[in-house]
């Protein structure tokens, strides 16, 4: 079955930053593309893509404090975060946080499922269950500041930084020069498969950051968080102030070592 989607249009930007939950994949290609993909065609409509100052943001209207508002029966509905969900009708799966049906609260605060009534798929509201591919010749600097993915293939350019500011995972591929890499938040990065020359961590949140460098790590920890390094390079310069840990791994197997 082929999902509903939406082209918008897109120019060339120098930062991308994903805000709310809504997954985002971004590949390296000649011409600008951005395309919007949900499980539910109402959906496309809350996913935000605004261009401003060469800044891509990416964000759902639904999450945050604004309510949604469902009607009608046989409905799965997932409440987007602090604000309230209202479903009428019958048959309806509801979770999340203050979730009414016909006028009578189904949820408690800690966002139980309110309804163990069956649902048919094919009218199923998933709130979350979006996608937004980008295409673009060179990889703006990324700010991941949601708890989404966002995965990022075949980067082929000089630098790139990439800003980790949530509890969403990063993961990214290519080639590169240089890499910079800032974590903020519970947020992974996976750049195993990302070939950088030289790799610089900032590492103040408590995820895990996963790099490879070929010449040279230069690795600040600040937290509780860890840092891997793949590769073997000739150029090692570390500094702890915390219970963060730095690891080595040199060059195992691509596929020997789950990613985060």
């Amino acid at each position: 079955m082929r999902l509903p989607y939406e082209t918008r249009p897109i120019k060339n930007v120098k930062h991308l930053l994903v805000s709310d939950k809504t997954t985002v994949i971004v590949v390296r290609a000649d011409k600008p593309s951005m395309t919007v993909v949900s499980h539910n065609k109402e959906y496309l409509k809350a996913v935000s893509t605004v261009v401003k100052n060469g800044t891509l943001e990416v964000k759902s209207a639904i999450s945050g404090q604004q309510d949604v508002v469902v009607q009608g029966n046989n409905n799965v509905v997932f409440g987007g975060g602090g604000g309230t969900t209202v479903v009428t009708g019958d048959n309806n799966i509801v979770a999340g946080k203050d979730v009414y049906q016909n006028c009578k609260k189904l949820t408690n605060d800690k966002g139980s499922i309110g309804s163990s009534c069956s649902s048919k798929r094919d009218n199923a509201i998933m709130m979350d269950e979006s996608y937004v591919v980008i295409s673009l010749p060179e990889i703006p600097t990324i700010f991941n500041n949601s708890a989404s993915d966002v995965i990022v293939h075949d980067i082929q350019q000089e630098a790139l930084t990439v800003v980790i500011g949530g509890v969403g995972d990063v993961q990214m591929t290519g080639e590169l020069d240089e890499l910079k890499v800032v974590s903020m938040d519970d947020g992974n990065l996976n750049a195993k498969l990302l070939f950088s020359k030289h790799v610089t961590i900032a590492q103040e949140g408590y995820g895990t950051i996963r790099a490879r460098a070929l010449d040279s790590s230069d690795v600040t920890i600040k937290s509780s968080g860890d840092v891997v390094i793949y590769g073997d390079p000739k150029e090692k310069r570390q500094l702890i102030s915390n219970n963060g840990n730095i690891s080595f791994k040199g060059n195992p197997p691509y596929n020997s070592e789950p990613a985060p």
